[in-house]
């Protein structure tokens, strides 16, 4: 089958994923088994939220339409950057007889231009080796690797143990430190009262504490946002944060995926033990979470620590910066030359 030279001619139409689209070959496209009854509230958890978006390209060929592919685009507020929004662009799948005409770049081009529309700074891609250079034509450039650790026997696992007394007062999760030289810390739910000029300084951002008490207090409806703070034990000084996004995964029949993200140490607590403990803890708790994989992004220099702690699958991630999006009034050029150099986590 041959498709006319101009892809946006008025028989390709992207859209927004509806309920009907679940009896009309959208689970076949993404190849996930998923009750009816999962799918609606998928669908309903993701509109409440307005921070989900799956696309679907549907085809009309003499009046008949059919679903020939689809596509994701997440929007996480990031308190490291005055809550401005970070895009990740997701599960991007073409119908196998349709490939190779155009419609994944079509895809993608049309999630660059909503992420940009949307304010966000920043757009990421996951991907394999291979694709790289196939992403880096569309406009991805920056790239960083995602280390992945796999969890088994959590597929299918449908509820979560350990953080069901996590409340938001601050209540303590786990205490560790058996490292030589490593002084005992605690790692606990980061709260309201945490807000300070200590810890604007650790996250390296200019957030008003308005900003930060609604980052703390809302509620996730389609996605779980943990946010936690790590103390010393003696004192109870924070010297640390980081952040587990519980992610439900529709094309792996809505089982959790982990993202652990902004992990940031005050000068003095940098040393690479604190580092590997902390995200050992965070491993443990998206295990218990019932997390079927944990992910991490990471520059390459670390690469080697955190394989020793089970991390192995290796895919790169790209971006695409949005600077006008970009509300930071203390920006410099050194900024950005960092982070494309991946000296920052971000």
């Amino acid at each position: 089958m041959s498709f006319p030279n101009n892809l946006f001619q008025p028989q390709i139409v992207l859209r927004l994923l509806v309920e009907g689209d679940f009896e009309r070959g959208f689970l076949d496209l993404i190849d996930s088994e998923v009750k009816r009854e999962d799918c609606v509230q998928f669908l309903d958890g993701m509109h409440r939220e307005g921070l989900y978006f799956i696309y679907v390209l549907e085809l009309d060929i003499h009046e008949s339409k059919t679903l020939v592919g689809t596509g994701t685009l997440l929007l996480e507020k990031k308190l490291t950057h005055n809550t401005c929004k970070l895009a990740h662009i997701e599960n991007i799948f073409v119908d196998a007889q349709y490939r190779g005409k155009g419609l994944g770049k079509l895809i993608v081009q049309s999630i660059i231009e909503k992420a940009e529309d949307e304010g966000c700074y920043r757009l990421d891609l996951t991907c394999t080796k291979e694709l790289v250079p196939y992403y880096n034509r569309l406009g991805f450039l920056r790239e960083q690797v995602v280390l992945t650790i796999m969890v088994p026997e959590n597929f299918n696992k449908e509820k979560a143990t350990f953080f069901d007394a996590c409340a938001p007062d601050g209540t303590t999760l786990i205490l560790f430190g058996n490292s030589p030289g490593m002084e005992p810390l605690i790692i606990r739910c980061l709260n309201v009262a945490d807000f300070g000029e200590d810890f604007l300084k650790l996250i390296r951002s200019e957030v008003t504490f308005e900003q930060f008490e609604e980052y703390v207090q809302v509620e996730e409806n389609f996605q779980e946002l943990l946010k936690f703070a790590v103390e010393t034990q003696n004192g109870r000084k924070m010297i640390g944060c980081c952040t587990l996004i519980i992610e439900k995964k529709l094309t792996h029949s809505l089982c959790k995926l982990g993202h652990l993200e902004n992990l940031s140490l005050l000068p003095g607590y940098t040393h690479e033990v604190y580092g590997r403990s902390i995200v050992e803890a965070m491993v443990k708790c998206a295990r218990e979470h019932g997390c079927y994989r944990v992910d991490i992004t990471l520059a390459e220099a670390l690469l080697a620590s955190y394989e020793q702690l089970g991390f192995n699958k290796r895919q790169a991630i790209l971006s695409i910066l949005f600077p006008k999006n970009f509300t930071h009034n203390n920006v410099s050029a050194e900024w950005h030359s960092a982070l494309y150099r991946g000296a920052l986590t971000v």
